[in-house]
């Protein structure tokens, strides 16, 4: 288990990690399941234009474009599953596809909804097109999901939203606004239902990660505060699992 430990150490890149595993939590993963599960959450490449059009549905596409920020991050997810086969740890990757952001979170606010049985058709043709795209990269053990198709929404209990980090959700919402759709920035006030909503799904997607047992490899943040940001929001509802964070970049560390 030890060897196991270091083979996922060496790709995590936050020093101090607070949510690394440890050795007996893995041992706890393997005599259950007998291999170890880590899951991946991935955004398809929206096409926002659509938006301003009468068919908003088309905002999603329906398959995994080449320049899709998935497959750049292929070669570590690679490194880790190949190295953990190698000390006899057999591991398992679920993609969990990021498809429900704009009619859980980001529509509702401003009175958008979208036709789910489009919606949900054109999700099912993405995951069965980035599941086949993935399958020449990782043969075993594979599980690709849709966030949208699971009907996975918002927390609907009690949680207590640190202001920080509504704050820095409130400005993360009027930044991919201005860039990404078109500048049509709401008001203050919608940007914060939407910023809370999005706290809340993150809350909803943490017991996800926790009922499945996994280990989160992040690939959410900017600065070093950012990136444990995210999980403090998948995790503010009381979910609790391990992440690692093989994607931060050096010269963020060197910052």
């Amino acid at each position: 288990m030890k060897a196991a430990l270091e083979v996922i150490r060496s790709l995590d890149r936050l020093n101090d990690n607070p949510f690394f595993p440890t050795e007996e939590q893995l041992e706890q993963m393997l005599e259950q399941y007998g291999y170890l599960t880590f899951m991946v959450f991935v955004c398809p490449k929206m096409r926002s234009k659509y938006l301003e059009l009468d068919n908003k549905e088309l905002y999603m596409p329906v398959d995994a474009a080449p320049d899709s920020l998935v497959f750049p991050r292929i070669p570590k997810m690679q490194t880790l599953l190949t190295e953990l086969w190698k000390v006899g740890i057999p591991s398992k990757l679920i993609f969990m596809i990021g498809d429900n952001g704009y009619d859980t979170y980001k529509g509702p606010p401003s009175g958008i909804i979208l036709n789910q049985e489009i919606l949900d058709e054109r999700r099912e043709r993405y995951t069965q097109d980035l599941k086949a795209k993935l399958s020449k990269y990782f043969p075993q053990l594979l599980e690709v999901e849709s966030l949208g198709l699971m009907e996975i929404g918002v927390f609907d209990g009690e949680v207590e939203i640190p202001q920080d980090m509504l704050e820095r959700e409130i400005a993360f919402q009027r930044f991919t606004f201005e860039k990404y759709y078109v500048g049509n920035v709401p008001s203050d006030e919608i940007l914060k239902e939407i910023a809370t909503l999005k706290i809340r799904a993150y809350a909803e997607q943490g017991f996800l990660i926790e009922a499945a047992e996994a280990i989160l490899i992040s690939t959410e943040g900017t600065n070093l505060d950012s990136w444990v940001q995210r999980t403090l929001m998948f995790q503010v509802a009381g979910a609790r699992f391990c992440s690692i964070y093989p994607y931060i970049r050096q010269r963020t560390l060197d910052n």
